[in-house]
């Protein structure tokens, strides 16, 4: 268990490094990718794909735009 909290929490804080500057901190990023991680995984779509990116899509939008959280996202996939 210790192993699967340290893994998502060195993902989001490369998810973190690869966001454009927004004026987001850490911990709202790592709320917002927690929060997409386990609705992926309560979705049993394989991967979760598609749920995480809008997950984070949506949750990251008053910081940012659209396209910059998707880049983010593509860029450690």
């Amino acid at each position: 268990m210790i192993a699967s909290v340290i893994e998502w929490a060195l993902a989001a804080s490369v998810f973190y490094v690869l966001l454009p500057p927004a004026g987001i901190r850490f911990r709202g990023v790592l709320g917002a990718f927690l929060i997409a991680q386990l609705l992926g995984v309560a979705s049993q779509i394989p991967g979760g794909v598609g749920v995480f990116e809008g997950t984070m899509v949506v949750l990251l939008k008053p910081f940012m735009d659209s396209g910059a959280a998707a880049r983010a996202r593509s860029s450690i996939a």
